[in-house]
């Protein structure tokens, strides 16, 4: 889960959740309309898809 945006010397960058007190950086280059608070898929540092939750 996306717990920060910011930007990086003009790189869109996200602060994702991957575990409880882990968090890693993630580029949002590739799905720059992720934003705080959904669920995304990360490769290799960059941001590739939302995901859906399904009810």
């Amino acid at each position: 889960m996306i717990t920060e945006v910011r930007d990086d010397d003009g790189v869109p960058m996200a602060l994702v959740e991957t575990g409880p007190a882990r968090a890693v950086p993630a580029c949002l280059l590739t799905c720059p309309q992720a934003a705080v608070g959904e669920t995304v898929l990360v490769h290799c540092g960059y941001v590739l898809k939302v995901l859906q939750e399904s009810s």
